[in-house]
């Protein structure tokens, strides 16, 4: 299988990226270009795409301080029977700008504590699962990720006040019932936020927002609704926004235009009926959904429309990805030919 994952992976690599390819594999015996990760990226050149191998191993802790793009199979790949690329955190620092990451699991968060503009922009975040995250520049994106926040004393995802901020398509789930913190923290009206699904406990949407719009995203409450949309927060505005509370109580009308309040969102499938992210429900809309074509532009609100391919399992959003392998020779004789059939999905 580890064999099979790294062929997929330089066969790609020789046929798209022009960079140079860093292969990096922990596990036992492998014959990588590297077996730790944050030695590959203190080796590497800018602009390098560094793949990570999936693994039962952690690859630790890893910060960036140049222009890098790292790649996982995934935070539950098919192709390796759901084992992830996993890092403990990630941390960029001044001179990542440029740089980006898809198709990681990581236990902790993204932080970017950075504080020299011009050296850490136009950073994009993908198809990760993580706690939470700081965003450490300008025009940083932040796209098709599970951000499943559930400590009580940071933010969802926030922001220090960088400008041109890109959030869309992530499930964003949040917890803390402090009364500053909540799911966003920090942003203005040069974020472009779209089509994201917000869970939140007895946290807030936001906090030390202003002017910030929301478009053709859901917001689901599980406890009473009062008080969980803002925190020293002005002029928020909703635009194509459906909002639901899964215990009763009613969200109070929010400012903006053609939004859903109190509707069910009526995804295909929810565990034991919670939105809590799991991996076996399904917020793909069922039949009969208000998010149907109920957009700004005539499609979807929520994480899957046309605009972009949100995958719940992470794979790299420019990767494909194992979907299938059989061994046609389960038996073989000492010499002989072991066959395997494999199949891939093209992001």
């Amino acid at each position: 299988m580890k064999t099979t994952l790294t062929s997929l992976f330089l066969c790609i690599a020789a046929l798209v990226f022009g960079q140079n390819i860093i292969m990096v594999d922990n596990n036992p015996s492998a014959a990588a270009d590297y077996s730790n990760l944050q030695d590959a990226i203190n080796a590497s050149e800018p602009g390098d795409f560094i793949y990570v191998i999936p693994s039962g191993t952690s690859y630790g802790s890893v910060s960036v301080s140049s222009e890098v793009n790292l790649r996982g199979m995934g935070h539950l790949p098919i192709g390796s029977n759901g084992v992830p690329s996993e890092l403990s955190t990630l941390t960029f620092n001044n001179g990542c700008g440029n740089s980006t990451v898809s198709g990681f699991r990581i236990i902790n968060n993204i932080s970017g504590f950075t504080n020299t503009a011009g050296f850490n922009d136009n950073v994009v975040i993908s198809n990760c699962i993580m706690t939470y995250m700081t965003v450490g520049g300008n025009n940083w994106t932040i796209e098709g990720n599970v951000i499943n926040c559930s400590q009580p004393n940071v933010y969802g995802i926030g922001s220090n006040g960088w400008s041109n901020t890109t959030i869309h398509h992530n499930i964003i789930r949040y917890i803390s019932d402090l009364s500053s913190f909540a799911a966003l923290h920090d942003f203005d009206n040069t974020t472009l936020e779209f089509n994201n699904i917000y869970i939140l406990d007895t946290g807030r949407l936001t906090s030390q927002a202003q002017s910030l719009q929301f478009t053709n995203s859901v917001i689901l409450t599980l406890t009473e609704a009062d008080g969980l949309v803002n925190f020293s927060s002005s002029s928020l505005s909703f635009q194509n926004c459906l909002t639901y509370n899964y215990n009763g109580f009613s969200i109070a009308g929010l400012p903006g235009e053609n939004n859903l309040f109190d509707s069910d969102p009526e995804f295909t499938n929810l565990q034991g009926g919670s939105p809590l992210f799991s991996y076996s429900n399904n917020y793909f809309p069922a039949d009969g959904s208000p998010l149907l074509d109920a957009a700004t532009d005539g499609d979807n609100i929520g994480v899957y429309n046309d605009t972009y391919n949100f995958d719940q399992r992470g794979h790299a959003a420019d990767l494909p990805y194992l979907t299938n392998m059989t061994v046609l020779t389960p038996g073989v004789t000492q010499g002989g030919n072991l066959e395997v059939e494999f199949s891939a999905f093209g992001n």
